[in-house]
């Protein structure tokens, strides 16, 4: 359509504000958009098509035949270029393998295996170990022990009672028998048993012979045997390597033995946990696989330096001193996820309620719970990421039911709901995994991607990410900033972060890591690729209606321009769509360079609609392509028509 004459001219010149499902189009701010699929603002105003996606090579031990259901990013210590990727998978005995050094994986021993849902273990890396929460045939956490090369049990278990055999000799007392197993490296106790019930043994000119239990076969390298008199002080006889199953007590006396038993309680082994988390000096475990077990308390070991023996492995349960904290066991449900810390306070969460953890630097009582909400919670652990907010700040983004809130510096405030189309058919009642995310901070992009399970699906087939930069407070909660992914990188049953590049030394700069939907298959996102590993994505926006004319009145659209970066060979499409889909008119743009320059200005000629009442602009591909691109802002010239 030619264009003459004086021409006014809208121009659209930033749709950072990001998608917005929840009020009516007309009713959207200019700065946000009815759609935004597979597009973010990273360094762009109008949008920018997001990186694509590369497999993973999962080659190396025992092939993968399931879905990859959980994985995690371990530092061991504080050196990130050592860091290890962990996955397991869904068969009927999940399959455990670690990536580390290179690119080749190796499988992972396991003293107990993961009875329960694979998608359902949860991970901790503390004190250079990684701690592992998952169901299995005994009441205990797990760790991956880099000294013994496997998945053990937290701890050291409770042996069970000594026996004992008389004999001729020096003692005439009425003495008890406790035991303890340990564990020593290079002559030093690092593990510590709690000690067994007792063995009585009244002797007269007589000795003793005691025989430890059956060794629960969990690292111990020793046993101590303790014993007291008539006064009920119990102290060290003797030290014993595991393989000697008995020691003699012929000691006429027992005051030459200095060393007490450690209080009753300080060594008690953590449980089966559900959720792991650290405040940098302290593991802390939460929920219970057990029946018959808390589900609403918090457990957590003393922090490491309290005695230097399995102090990252016990928790401590004495008359004096009680590592745990109960959260309203009876009210609220069970315990669905914890937090890292987030300002120094550890955040635990139910389906409908948040506590707060507030350390408090004493001995006796290291935190004290508050309550947050009694009407918001989290429904799934893995969607709990440590962030930033608009500002830089850090807060704590998370799913609810109504969809994702975050906490910081303003306290509890929703993010979602420019989404709430979209979480109104999120399915809750997912069997499988209902939803994960990550923070992506990669080049300062400051997102929260999170997948989820919509309509029937039992598994996230879905993909929305929020760009912490983009959003304004308001009253109604935090709004802008969110766009939709689609393709195959939207059906992804877990995530984490890791190194962009693999090798003997893993790179610091990370990316996301993404478990699909199809067996044994892992792909990293927000690569140079312009595909999802060969498959194509369709990237566009779609404005918000404008009505140039004013309401009484009709226009003409003309040409648009587009400018954006250069791209070789990429060519984008604008449709106009007037009067809500009555009509639309669609031309293209070339993004090829004509010579040297870095962006191009070009008309979408074939683009241009008259009679117009309001106007909505597509902006993107046509159709699942592999390409990449960059947009700046679109200028449409337009004149009023007469009144009819």
């Amino acid at each position: 359509m030619a264009q003459s004459g004086a021409l006014s001219v809208l121009t659209i010149a930033t749709l950072r504000g990001g998608r917005n499902g929840a009020d009516p189009p007309d009713a959207l701010p200019e700065v946000q958009c009815v759609a935004a699929f597979n597009v973010d603002w990273y360094r762009a105003t109008l949008a920018r098509k997001r990186g694509g996606s590369d497999a993973i090579n999962l080659t190396g031990g025992t092939n993968w035949t399931g879905t990859l259901s959980s994985m995690f990013r371990h530092v061991p210590g504080a050196i990130e270029g050592a860091s290890e990727l962990w996955a397991v998978d869904d068969e009927a005995t999940p399959l455990v393998k670690r990536l580390t050094g290179g690119t080749s994986w190796a499988n992972v021993t396991l003293d107990d295996n993961i009875s329960g849902s694979a998608q359902e273990v949860n991970w901790c890396s503390f004190n250079g170990k990684l701690f592992m929460a998952y169901d299995s045939a005994v009441d205990r956490t797990h760790v991956w022990d880099p000294d013994v090369s496997k998945v053990r049990r937290m701890g050291l278990g409770v042996p069970p009672a000594p026996t004992g055999a008389l004999a001729a000799g020096a003692v005439t007392d009425t003495r008890t028998y406790k035991v303890a197993w340990t564990r020593q490296v290079g002559g030093v106790t690092v593990r510590r048993s709690e000690l067994s019930a007792a063995l009585s043994q009244t002797m007269a000119a007589q000795q003793t012979t005691i025989t430890r239990g059956t060794a629960p076969g969990e690292g111990e390298t020793h046993w101590e045997l303790y014993v007291a008199s008539t006064d009920g002080i119990y102290v060290l006889l003797a030290t014993t390597v595991i393989a000697t199953t008995t020691a003699v007590d012929n000691n006429a006396s027992l005051a030459t033995f200095t060393t007490l038993a450690p209080t009753v309680g300080i060594n008690t082994v953590f449980p089966s946990t559900r959720y792991l988390s650290t405040d940098g000096n302290r593991l802390l475990g939460a929920g219970s696989w057990e029946t018959g077990v808390q589900n609403s308390r918090v457990w957590f070991t003393p922090v490491l330096g309290d005695n230097n023996i399995g102090d990252d492995e016990r928790y401590v349960n004495s008359v004096s001193r009680k590592n745990y904290v109960d959260l309203n066991e009876n009210d609220g449900g069970y315990i669905t996820g914890l937090s890292l810390p987030l300002e120094g306070s550890i955040y635990v969460f139910k389906y409908r309620q948040i506590h707060k953890l507030v350390p408090t630097g004493e001995l006796t009582t290291p935190y004290l719970p508050y309550l947050v909400s009694k009407t918001v919670g989290c429904i799934a652990h893995k969607t709990i990421q440590l962030g930033e907010d608009q500002n830089g700040h850090p807060c704590l983004y998370f799913m609810s039911a109504m969809g994702p809130y975050r906490i910081g510096d303003n306290g509890l405030e929703r993010v979602g709901m420019d989404l709430d189309d979209l979480w109104a058919g999120m399915n809750l009642e997912a069997t499988t995994v209902v939803a994960h995310a990550i923070w992506y901070n990669e080049q300062a992009k400051r997102q929260y991607w999170v997948w989820f399970a919509s309509g029937t699906s039992n598994v996230p087939d879905s993909q929305a990410v929020f760009h912490s930069e983009s959003g304004t407070p308001t009253a109604q909660g935090i709004r802008g900033g969110w766009s939709v992914y689609t393709g195959a990188l939207a059906s992804s049953r877990a995530s984490c972060l890791f190194s962009s590049t693999l090798g003997a030394t893993m790179s610091k700069a990370l990316k996301p890591y993404v478990a699909q939907e199809t067996a044994n298959s892992m792909y990293k996102a927000d690569t140079t690729a312009t595909s999802d590993n060969t498959i194509p994505f369709q990237a566009y926006v779609v404005t918000r209606p404008y009505t140039l004319g004013g309401e009484a009145q009709r226009f003409t659209v003309h040409y648009p321009t587009l400018t954006a970066e250069v791209s070789s060979g990429v060519t984008i499409t604008v449709t106009i769509s007037r009067d809500y889909g009555l009509e639309t008119k669609s031309g293209t743009v070339s993004l090829t360079a004509a010579g040297s320059e870095t962006r191009v200005r070009r008309k979408a000629e074939g683009a241009a609609l008259a009679g117009c009442q309001a106007v909505q602009f597509q902006i993107g591909d046509a159709s699942a392509v592999a390409n990449s691109w960059k947009l700046d802002r679109l200028m449409v010239p337009y004149d009023v028509e007469a009144s009819a």
